[in-house]
Formats: structure tokens, C-alpha cells, sequence
């Protein structure tokens, strides 16, 4: 996995309608920034994107505007654009370190791409749009279109209930994980502002 960069803090820029809020943010010295999706608009000179299905890649033609770092679990999008990086997925609800490049589920691109920030390395992983309900809506940007999915109630509870039992092993690994989004439904991370994590 000699493509996976080494990170020391990182912020990772999901798909929630508080994105709109918190980002664009500016470049920090030091900071690396791992969008989600759609989000990669709201920080084009991110270093990475992740995004899980095939069917995202397909209906943005393998993002070519993007020129940083891009990364998917799904092998047809990596067929189709050799561009993107592989991880490989488990279909667990646990953040996994054995093997460098394989993640676990959680269900979610932000869990997944969670745990690829913390198998680069990092110690400080600040999300952003990690809303985990639709109360303001699904995403910043809108709903998906067919054929993409959007997030059911049912869904979001499952996806919490992931990064609830997952979370400790983060901490008794030293990481620290600060969910700035302040409408966030998620309460397995310590909750601040995007301006006091970043100084």
C-alpha cells in the first residue's frame, strides 16, 4: 500500500447539510483534507477523496477535474478508472488496523474513510458533515439522483450504532476524533468548533 500517504492531522469533509457551513476552509500547513463524495466541490485542493460505490465514479466520469489523491472500495470503479486507489472492505462495524488498506464498513463512506485516515497515521481527525440525520436535510448539496442512494432513518440509527461500538478503539489507540458539526446526531466523538481544533 505504498500509495496510502502518512498523515498527522487530518479533516475529513463528508456529505452533511452543516458541510455547507464549516467549508470551504482554507489550507492549513500541517492539516491534510480527505473529502467524501460530492463534498470534493466545497474543497477542491483537498489531498484525497473517497468515495465507496461505483456508481458515484460512473456518474462523475472517474472526477477528472480532481487532482488529488482518489480512493474507492469497489473494484468496478477501479477497473474503469486506474486512477482511483483500492482499499478493501470488510462488511464490519469495526475500525481495523491488521492489514494496512483494509477497512471496516460501518455501513457509511465516513466511517470507512474515518478508518483510512487512521491507518495513515493520524492522531487528530476533525469531521466535518458527519450530520448522521436527514432533520436539515440529506446533504449539502441536495438529494442524490437515481442511480444513487440516499440515507433512510432506518439506515442512520445503524450507522451510529457502528461508530458507537467502534469508537473506543480509536481512543485506546491515541486517536483523537472531534466532530465539529454542531447539528450532528452522532455523539460517539467529543463534540467543538472547526476554528478552536484547528489552532
Amino acid at each position: 500500500m505504498d500509495w496510502l500517504p502518512q498523515w498527522d492531522r487530518v479533516v475529513i469533509v463528508a456529505s452533511g447539510p452543516s458541510a455547507q457551513f464549516l467549508a470551504p476552509l482554507a489550507p492549513r500547513p500541517g492539516w491534510a483534507v480527505l473529502a467524501i463524495n460530492e463534498s470534493w466541490r466545497l474543497v477542491p485542493w483537498a489531498d484525497a477523496l473517497y468515495a465507496c460505490d461505483a456508481d458515484w465514479w460512473k456518474h462523475r466520469n472517474g472526477v477528472p477535474e480532481f487532482r488529488g489523491l482518489k480512493i474507492s472500495q469497489d473494484e468496478l470503479a477501479c477497473e474503469a478508472y486506474p486512477d482511483v486507489k483500492r482499499v478493501y472492505l470488510e462488511d464490519r462495524n469495526e475500525f481495523l488496523f491488521d492489514e494496512i488498506g483494509t477497512i471496516g464498513s460501518g455501513g457509511n463512506s465516513s466511517f470507512q474513510a474515518l478508518n483510512i485516515a487512521a491507518q495513515a497515521g493520524a492522531k487528530k481527525i476533525i469531521l466535518v458533515g458527519v450530520d448522521m440525520t436527514a432533520e436539515h436535510g440529506s446533504h449539502w448539496h441536495g438529494d442524490h439522483q437515481e442511480p444513487l442512494r440516499n440515507t433512510t432513518p432506518l439506515a442512520y440509527t445503524r450507522m451510529i450504532a457502528a461508530f458507537i461500538d467502534a469508537a473506543p478503539v480509536l481512543k485506546a489507540r491515541g486517536i483523537d476524533v472531534v466532530n465539529v458539526s454542531r447539528d450532528s446526531a452522532l455523539p460517539a466523538f467529543r463534540k467543538s468548533r472547526l476554528c478552536q481544533e484547528m489552532n
